[in-house]
């Protein structure tokens, strides 16, 4: 087991989707070294994340969800990528109770 820290570190939930088969389920830690925008940082993650688990382009479609942790609440992003194209979808917010 190794274990991340460290201010630039993420963790993504990763959904892999195929019409026939169904889906693939994984979890991926993501260390970004470099300083980019937003948007350029989306399409950067996921591409990283299709060429590893997706290698050999068999699934058709990944949902990405990010949690991160921001004052007590939960922040959830949602990115839906096939190849080329980056979607980012609606992020949701949690309160954590305590």
């Amino acid at each position: 087991m190794k274990l991340f820290s460290g201010f630039d570190t993420y963790t993504f939930d990763v959904e892999l989707k195929h019409p026939d088969t169904g889906s693939y389920f994984n979890s991926i830690t993501v260390i970004d070294e470099d300083d980019m925008d937003a948007e350029d940082f989306d399409k950067s993650i996921c591409e990283a994340i299709w060429n590893e688990l997706n290698y050999g382009g068999y699934y058709h479609e990944m949902i990405l969800h990010g949690h991160y942790f921001v004052d007590g609440d939960v922040y959830i992003s949602h990115f839906r990528y096939n190849g080329f194209e980056v979607e980012r979808l609606a992020t949701e917010i949690r309160k954590v109770e305590g």
